[in-house]
């Protein structure tokens, strides 16, 4: 993670660095992962503010955000209404924080067979 952030974020001094960091690695638009929230209770950011960083590595994928819809049963659904998405590129970094986690849902969809 230190390694990560003193060259991503030369400006934040290490104290400010999260505890850890998602690498995320795609060979091409085939792989994808479901509709989630990072909400484990590790990061408890559905109770306080978290900063939950990724480094995606590969191939460019497409990343969507949407807030969290009606639940069906357990499970959180996203509203599919009001997706906003970007194009992650090979080395590019992306942070979700504050209360994100609580109130909205991502993935990365397919975009091949």
């Amino acid at each position: 993670t230190g390694l990560v952030f003193s060259a991503a974020r030369p400006d934040w001094p290490p104290e400010r660095w999260p505890n850890s960091a998602n690498l995320n690695l795609y060979s091409d638009g085939s792989q994808a992962v479901g509709w989630h929230a990072d909400d484990e209770s590790l990061f408890a950011g559905k109770e306080q503010d978290c900063l939950i960083v990724s480094l995606s590595l590969g191939a460019a994928r497409d990343f969507w955000l949407a807030p969290r819809g009606a639940a069906a049963g357990d499970s959180a659904r996203p509203d599919k209404r009001a997706i906003s998405w970007a194009t992650l590129e090979d080395g590019d970094l992306l942070s979700m924080e504050g209360l994100c986690q609580k109130h909205y849902l991502h993935c990365v969809p397919a975009t091949e067979a």
